[in-house]
């Protein structure tokens, strides 16, 4: 048997059904199988998703055995990224291949880190020279008005008419 399958419903690798005498189930039997189980079966056509998205994300890491980087070649610490950003679409198509350092550059591009404050270096303001990274965005400037610019007298309602 040379197609892999997999459960359409929790992912689970499909398995060539032998019956209690030793007896395997014919090969039409395997091809025309969708689900591991009737209960996988009942739970998609009831319409239930089946799983979380950290399950979504175990059942590619489980499908799909990385060999490297696809932006950068490198062979180590490598992680599975979903293109659509869906975690349970693990559609062969879906599925790349990523370093880490490859991987979070491609999620601060997407905005996926956008309620994160990207870091922000520290510079010494007499030198200018680099000091660290800050962990927070930089704050908003100052709105008070500044030393050569003063406020209007009418403004305050304090004339005398």
């Amino acid at each position: 048997m040379d197609m892999v399958k997999y459960c359409e419903f929790c992912g689970v690798k499909l398995v060539e059904k032998t019956f209690p005498s030793g007896r395997k189930a014919p090969p039409s039997y395997y091809q025309r199988r969708r689900y591991c189980k009737a209960l996988c079966a009942r739970r998609a056509r009831a319409g239930q998703t089946g799983c979380s998205a950290e399950g979504g994300r175990k059942r590619a890491q489980r499908q799909f055995t990385p060999t490297a980087c696809e932006n950068c070649a490198i062979r180590k610490d490598l992680v599975r990224h979903h293109r659509d950003g869906d975690t349970l679409n693990n559609m062969k198509a879906n599925i790349s291949f990523l370093c880490r350092s490859c991987h979070t550059k491609l999620e601060w591009k997407a905005g996926r880190y956008a309620n994160r404050p990207k870091p922000q270096p520290i510079r010494d303001a007499i030198t200018g020279r680099f000091l660290a990274m800050s962990a927070s965005a930089p704050t908003a400037p100052d709105t008070e008005p500044s030393a050569t610019q003063s406020p209007s007298p009418s403004s305050n309602g304090s004339e005398n008419e």
